[in-house]
Order: structure tokens, then sequence, then C-alpha cells
């Protein structure tokens, strides 16, 4: 290591703790886990009013949670028809959580909040193939990921509004291999996720990063189809 890489290296460092002491020191909190199940339980998403969501094994299998200060864990249940599985992925400031569940046609993304409880997003045409949920904002605006077509494995992504309509991002060819995966937007309704070839399962060669943008002032009324322009956008 050279003069000035050391320079640097140490500026970084004295950079990273300087930021780590002015947050101050992190306390570990366990959140538990579902009693009678197997000992296993996993948090993805949290709000700006700390609740979280994730999964636990149950006795019924494993399901998905909502978890508060003061009253722990709460178990959000599974959709009907498919097997005991559950899952929450993300949670926003309204306390409304998305995730994925097994359905009666396979797994299927769902929507949830407290007025309501647990609905199904959406189906596919196709019987088990799956359809997962990402992200949610504050306008409820939910990215999904599905699997489409019979004789190919092509996935796709989508927007949608709970009992709104899909709308496609980015339709995969019905003859290759295309990851295409939105993963998570904001309260504009940017969204960012990954799209290209792959030259088969697990070799992620020819993946990139993208971001889609809208042009609609109403991100609760997506456009039937949205596509990355040669911008970017």
């Amino acid at each position: 290591m050279n003069f000035n890489s050391s320079a640097v290296f140490f500026t970084l460092l004295f950079s990273i703790s300087s930021s780590l002491e002015a947050a101050g020191p992190y306390k570990v909190t366990d959140l538990g886990d579902f009693s009678g199940g197997a000992d296993g339980s996993f948090a993805y998403d949290m709000n700006d009013s700390g609740q979280v969501v994730g999964w636990s094994e149950a006795t019924t299998g494993r399901r998905a949670f909502l978890w508060e200060a003061g009253s722990g864990l709460q178990n959000l249940g599974d959709l009907t028809g498919g097997d005991d599985f559950s899952e929450a992925t993300a949670i926003n400031n309204n306390g409304h959580v998305v995730g994925n569940s097994s359905a009666t046609r396979g797994p299927r993304a769902f929507y949830w909040n407290s007025a309501t409880g647990m609905q199904n997003l959406a189906d596919l045409d196709e019987v088990n193939r799956s359809l997962q949920a990402t992200d949610i904002n504050d306008n409820d605006l939910i990215t999904l990921y599905g699997q489409t077509g019979y004789t190919s494995t092509g996935n796709s992504s989508f927007v949608i509004t709970p009992g709104g309509p899909l709308a496609w991002l980015l339709r995969s060819p019905p003859s290759v291999y295309k990851v295409i995966s939105a993963n998570a937007l904001n309260n504009s309704a940017t969204i960012v996720g990954s799209s290209g070839f792959t030259y088969g399962l697990g070799d992620q060669e020819g993946v990139h990063p993208v971001r889609w943008v809208t042009s609609t002032s109403s991100p609760q009324q997506p456009p039937r189809r949205w596509n990355l322009n040669t911008s970017g956008h």
C-alpha cells in the first residue's frame, strides 16, 4: 500500500468510525419466534414507526409476522388452498404489508392490512406459476415478480395496487430465459431491479441493474406498460 492509498484508507476508516459514534451504540433485541414450531425466524423490513415484518416457523408451518414494540409477533396467516407457508417481505409507513404465500394455484403475492387481513393480490393465467411481492410504498403501489408461460422459464415484473389490475413493467420473451426483477420502489414510484439474459439457471452473466421511471403524475394509477428507455428512464 503506497502513502496515498494509506491516507485514503485511514481517512475512510476515520469517517466510518465517526459516523458510528454519532449514531450511538446499538442494542440488539431478539424479536423471538412463534411457539410450537421449529426454532427459526427472519426479519425482512421495517418502517419508520419501528414495525418489523418477516417470517417465523410455527406449529402450522412457516408464517408471515408483523412485530411491534409492546405487542410482539403477530401471525398474519396464509392464503387458503396451498401448503402451510407465508412470509412478509415489506411494510410501508401506513403499516400495510406485502409478502408471499402458498395458495391453490401455487405461490402468490399477498397484501395485508389490519382492517381486511390477508388478500391474494393477483393470479396469473397459468397454474402453479409463482407471483411474489417485493416492495410496497406509502401509496400502496406494489412491485411483484413472476414466472410466465408453460414452456418457458421467462420472468416478468409488475406493479399493482390492491384491487387493481396488474401492469407489466417488462414482459419476458416466451422462448428465452430472461431475468426481470423489480426489487424496490420509492414514494415517487421509481422502481429499481435487474434485467438481462442469462445462459443457464444460476448464471447471472449479462444481467444489469435497471431503473424504471413513470411519467404519470399519479403513482396510484400506473400505466398499463412501463419499459426502460435508451436514456435509462
